[in-house]
Parts: C-alpha cells; structure tokens; sequence
C-alpha cells in the first residue's frame, strides 16, 4: 500500500483517528483546513511543513495547524518494513469556537497556539504512546475524552517549532498542484543535476518565472530546497552507513567533495567527517 493522497475526515465526527502501516509514502504537498496530529511508530523519511525541511523518525509527533501546507515522503532506499503511524485530525471549532477557551483548556489553548508554525515533540514518554495505540480500539466517547487527556499531557512536554515564523502560506488550488508538480520531481530526481530552466518546464514557466514563484511559496529558494534534502539525506547516509564520504555525496547529488562539504558544514555546522564522528557516540 502506498500512501499519496491526505486521509480525509469524516463529517460524522469530531475527531477522525487512522492508524496505517504503508510500504511507502509519496510526496504529495496538501493542506487541511483542521488540525492533523502524526505520530510515527515506524520507519523514516522527510517531512516538509511550511518552509521546513527534516528528517522524521519513529517516536515524533507532529502537530500541523490549519491551512499549513505539509508533505511527508519515506526513504526508500535504505529502510525495509514500511512506515507506520496513528494520524488525528479535528476541527478546532468542533465544540463552538469558545471551548478552548475555558479554563479548563488552557493548556491544550496554549498548545495549539504555539503550533501555529508546526509543532514537533521528540521521545514520547511510554505512558503516552501507549495511550495512542490503544485509542484506535476505543469507543467514540472514550476516544473523544482520551484525546483531550492526551492534548493536555502533550502540552507539559519539550517541543521545537518547524517553520520559520515568517512563513506565510499560500493555498491557491494553481499553487498548489504546481508546487505538488516541482517539489515531487525534486524529490524523485535530487541526486539530478537540476536547473530552474527544467524545473520551470514542468509547469510552464521561464526560469526567472519559476524562481520567484518557488520562493514566493516555499519562503526559500529551490537550490535551498533541493540543497536540505541532499544534505537531510546525507546525514543519514553517514550515520547510518560504512560509505566512503564521497560515495555519500555522489549519492545525494553532489559532484565533487570541496561542495559536499561546504554545503553540509553550510547546513548543519560541520563538516561530513565531524559529523560522523560525532555521530558514532549518539543513537542516529
């Protein structure tokens, strides 16, 4: 099974809860006009919120505001067994647009509000992951009540936001399916030597054309972009593998060794080999 399109909620209840197991996921750039909360129990990937790019790992939880543009792609070279993950959303005006407001949901308030840039929480404690497991068994009462239970024991966690707080999201139907169009063959194509003169034909636009829309929406340029994938998946590649530093940067696209290296050190701060040797005293 492989997952391209957003899960839908239905208009029969307040929360929708999903729990999948995919061999992999495709890109596909999409928005929610309700809040859509990801857990990761398995596998690894890219996630793109907004203006941000990272790495997704089994025990994130993501919280993705209304109208935050966001896609999620799976590794599929280098992880066997799928990904699997419980995927919430709600309408934050199910209960009328005061009840967040009392003070009973002051907490959950104030969750909800600090992901207005898209919110990520790390290393769940067990009670809790437990608790979202068990949901998808549950009852729609007691899943309802559970669900606020669980917003307001998040709310006391460690969390870092993903997009910058400049980030204005454009939602237009024609941007969307052009963005959906350009960032899937990026995607597909980065270890490609790729120009916005061949990005731009894809949707019919001039090269001068094309760069400004990329960052017009995207809130960076599309060699940004395309540079924090490559970089994104050399961090794996090197935490993960026994390759040869040049191998790793001729698999992510690069094409000689002085750029991979000014690039990674551009992006995370160190260059590839300190990297590694970091990375060989920490879990990757």
């Amino acid at each position: 099974m492989y997952l391209s399109r957003p899960l839908d909620r239905s208009a029969f209840e307040s929360i929708s809860f999903n729990r999948l197991k995919v061999e992999k996921i495709n890109f596909h750039w999409q928005v929610n006009n309700d809040y859509t909360m990801i857990y990761f129990v398995q596998g690894n990937g890219r996630r793109f919120v907004g203006d941000s790019t990272s790495d997704f790992h089994a025990g994130d939880f993501i919280i993705i505001p209304p109208n935050m543009p966001f896609a999620l792609i799976s590794d599929y070279e280098y992880v066997n067994g799928g990904c699997e993950f419980i995927w919430m959303r709600f309408d934050p005006n199910f209960a009328g647009k005061k009840f967040f407001s009392i003070p009973e949901m002051s907490l959950i308030s104030g969750l909800l509000k600090k992901s207005d840039c898209g919110l990520l929480l790390e290393n769940l404690p067990q009670d809790l992951t437990e608790v979202l497991v068990a949901m998808e068994k549950m009852t729609r009462m007691t899943k309802f009540l559970t669900f606020l239970t669980t917003l307001d024991s998040l709310a006391n966690l460690s969390s870092s936001l993903m997009c910058t707080a400049s980030y204005q999201p454009y939602t237009s139907q024609d941007d969307m399916e052009r963005i959906n169009e350009v960032c899937g063959y990026i995607n597909m194509h980065y270890q490609k030597n790729l120009s916005a003169e061949q990005l731009g034909e894809l949707i019919h636009m001039s090269a001068p054309s094309f760069c400004r829309f990329f960052k017009r929406v995207m809130n960076k340029t599309f060699h940004r972009y395309l540079c924090e994938i490559r970089i994104n998946l050399a961090s794996r590649l090197l935490c993960k593998t026994d390759l040869m530093t040049e191998d790793v940067g001729k698999r992510c696209g690069f094409r000689t060794i002085p750029g991979f290296t000014a690039r990674f050190k551009d992006l995370t701060g160190h260059t590839p080999a300190a990297f590694r040797k970091s990375s060989k005293a920490a879990v990757c």
